[in-house]
Formats: C-alpha cells, structure tokens, sequence
C-alpha cells in the first residue's frame, strides 16, 4: 500500500474514534441537592407583586 493511503486510512480512523467519543459519552450523573440551601438560586428574578387597587378614597 501506499504510505499516503496508509496515512489517510489512520487519520479516517481517528476521525471516527474522536466522533464516536463525543456521541457515545456517558452522561455525567446528577448531584444530590444539598439540603442545606434552597432549590431556588439566590439570584432567581423577583416575584411580580400583585396589582393593587387604585385608592378612591380622594377623588
């Protein structure tokens, strides 16, 4: 064989090596929550309020 053919038959080799490494990985397994500290971030967006009532009582 030709050391180019050698070559290229190598590198398709890796190629498909390195592709089916990436497909293939295990997926990593979830941490336990630490119960000592809450679900929600600290960062969470604030909760919207509630709408209150125009105040009529000075018109």
């Amino acid at each position: 064989m030709h050391p180019r053919t050698v070559l290229y038959i190598g590198a398709g080799i890796v190629i498909l090596l390195v592709i089916g490494g990436m497909v293939f990985e295990p997926e990593p397994a979830p941490a336990d929550p630490d119960p000592r500290y809450p679900v929600e971030p600290p960062f969470a967006e604030p909760k919207p309020r509630p709408i209150e009532a125009a105040d009529m009582s000075n018109p």
